[in-house]
C-alpha cells in the first residue's frame, strides 16, 4: 500500500498545482457565462473537466514510457501491478481535487444559492473520467513504440506486409462498426448498446495497455507487440458477438412473433398482410431485413 501511495503521490505533485489551477478557473465560468445572459450547466463542466483530467493522466502514464522515466519504477524494482494501481489512485486524487476545486470556486462565484447542490456527479461522469484515461494511455503507449530510437522497417518483406496488416485491420474495424450501427439504427432508438459497445472497447484498450506493460516493462517494441494482440483478440471477439446478434435480431422467425397487430388480405386472396410484434429489438423502431 505505501508502494501505490509513492507511485500516487509523483503523478499528484506532477500534475496537481496545474488541474487544481485549471479547476478552480473553470469554477468560475457558470458565474461569468450568466452575467452574458446565458447558461452552462455546472454537471456538463464537470463532465468537460473529468474528460480533460483524465486525458492527462493517462498521456502522462504513457509518456513516461516514451521518455525513459518508466525504468525508474522498474529499477526499484517495482511490481508492474503497483504501478499500475498507484497511478489509478493518482487518477482518483486528481480527480477528486478536480471535482472539489469546482464546486468551491462555483459557490463562491455564485449569487443565487437557492438551486445549489453539492453532489452532482452521475455515472456519465465516471464513464468520462475512465474512458479518456484508457484512451489517452493507449494512444501515448503506441507513440511511445514508434518514438526516437526505435527499429523501423528495415527489409522489403516488413515492408510488403504492412498493406495487408492494414487492409485486415480496416476490414474488420469497417465490418464490425458497420454491422453495429446496422443493427442499433434498426433494432434500437435509445443508447445502452451503444454505452455498452464503447465500454467493451474502451474495457479492452485498457487491458491491452496493462498486458502490455506487464509484458514488455520498458521495452517498447515488446509492449507495442502484446497491445496488438490484445487488440487483434479484441477485435476478433467483438466481431463474433456483433455477428452473431445482427443474424439473430435482425432475422427473425415465425417463432419469434408474439403478437399479431394487423392483418389483411390480399385482393386475389392467395397472400395475407401481416404487421406483428417479435421478442427482439425495440417495438416503436424495430426494421428487421
Amino acid at each position: 500500500m505505501n508502494k501505490i501511495l509513492a507511485v500516487a503521490l509523483l503523478d499528484i505533485r506532477r500534475l496537481g498545482f496545474g488541474v487544481l489551477s485549471a479547476a478552480l478557473i473553470a469554477g468560475l465560468i457558470p458565474a461569468f457565462v450568466s452575467g452574458m445572459g446565458s447558461s452552462v450547466p455546472i454537471a456538463k463542466l464537470m463532465s468537460v473537466a473529468f474528460l480533460l483530467v483524465g486525458l492527462v493522466a493517462g498521456g502522462y502514464f504513457g509518456g513516461d514510457f516514451a521518455e525513459g522515466r518508466a525504468s525508474f519504477f522498474f529499477a526499484r524494482p517495482l511490481p508492474t501491478a503497483v504501478l499500475i494501481a498507484g497511478r489509478f489512485v493518482a487518477l482518483l486524487a486528481l480527480a477528486s481535487t478536480t471535482f472539489l476545486a469546482i464546486m468551491a470556486s462555483n459557490w463562491l462565484s455564485t449569487s443565487d444559492r437557492t438551486g445549489w447542490t453539492f453532489w452532482i456527479l452521475q455515472r456519465s461522469h465516471l464513464e468520462s473520467l475512465g474512458a479518456s484515461w484508457a484512451w489517452a494511455l493507449l494512444a501515448s503507449l503506441s507513440v511511445a513504440a514508434h518514438g526516437k530510437g526505435e527499429r523501423g522497417v528495415r527489409n522489403w518483406r516488413d515492408l510488403a506486409v504492412i498493406p495487408f496488416r492494414l487492409g485486415l485491420v480496416l476490414g474488420g474495424v469497417i465490418l464490425v462498426f458497420g454491422l453495429f450501427a446496422d443493427l442499433s439504427l434498426r433494432a434500437y432508438s435509445n443508447s445502452p448498446p451503444i454505452r455498452l459497445f464503447f465500454g467493451t472497447w474502451t474495457l479492452g484498450l485498457f487491458v491491452a495497455s496493462c498486458v502490455g506493460i506487464v509484458a514488455g516493462r520498458t521495452e517498447r517494441m515488446r509492449i507495442a507487440r502484446f497491445q496488438n494482440l490484445v487488440m487483434y483478440a479484441q477485435l476478433a471477439l467483438t466481431a463474433f458477438f456483433v455477428l452473431g446478434a445482427w443474424a439473430y435480431v435482425l432475422h427473425p422467425g415465425p417463432d419469434a412473433i408474439r403478437s399479431v397487430i394487423y392483418a389483411k388480405g390480399s385482393p386475389d386472396g392467395r397472400f395475407a398482410y401481416v404487421e406483428t410484434q417479435v421478442d427482439r429489438g425495440e417495438p416503436r423502431s424495430f426494421r428487421p431485413i
